[in-house]
């Protein structure tokens, strides 16, 4: 029997609870010339990877997993908008996306994303 994993880190399941973070005094040495506020609210997020070993099962197999991921991605893609996101750094960041309410929510709070590495806005653009 052939399975995918759709690897999910506990950050990307925030969905599901809307916890920001509080921080104050915030040291950035991914962007060491960047202002802060003494306090800052942050959300975390994380990023969507989904693979298999394409040596596990036959080609009928590997039809069954590919059309299954083409289904993931088309529910992402609905469920989902492209955000114009910046690191504080000053540099864009590619390729992501952010639900509708979330994206509301960073909005209206001036919340910053957090990934694996720098501390992101959305940007203007």
């Amino acid at each position: 029997m052939s399975q995918a994993f759709a690897e999910f880190e506990f950050s990307v399941l925030q969905f599901l609870t809307f916890q920001p973070k509080t921080l104050s005094h915030v040291i950035d040495n991914y962007a060491p010339g960047y202002r802060y506020p003494p306090t800052i609210n942050m959300v975390e997020c994380g990023r969507m990877a989904i693979r298999w070993n394409t040596q596990d099962g036959d080609d009928a197999a590997q039809a069954e997993l590919a059309a299954q991921l083409t289904l993931i991605w088309k529910v992402f893609r609905q469920t989902t908008l492209p955000a114009n996101v910046q690191a504080t750094a000053g540099y864009a960041v590619s390729g992501c996306r952010i639900g509708k309410h979330m994206l509301e929510k960073v909005k209206t709070e001036s919340l910053y994303l957090k990934a694996n590495g720098p501390f992101c806005v959305l940007s203007e653009a």
